[in-house]
């Protein structure tokens, strides 16, 4: 079982009202919205799908926001609990 911590921006793209969530621990996650609670609902099944698709399976998930705090602004990290799935190389 493997565990990772992931950052996460919320970019807002201009001209247009979509949000979208990044990774650079994590290249390939994208996920867009209207909200930053609509990305946060999504962030979980877009994190899962792509685990999958290189092999593994998502066990635990879930998200520290750091906007709350001064640190940075349309920071998230994403904490994961993952597992090699059977059969994947």
């Amino acid at each position: 079982m493997d565990h990772a911590e992931w950052s996460l921006k919320i970019l807002e793209l201009k001209d247009s009202d979509l949000m979208m969530l990044i990774s650079d621990d994590h290249k390939g996650l994208y996920v867009q919205g209207r909200s930053r609670d609509e990305l946060m609902e999504r962030l979980p099944r877009a994190v899962k799908d792509l685990l999958e698709a290189e092999g593994k399976s998502l066990i635990t998930f879930s998200t520290i926001d750091e906007s709350a705090g001064i640190s940075e602004p349309n920071h998230v990290k994403a904490r994961l609990e993952m597992a090699s799935t059977a059969g994947a190389a």
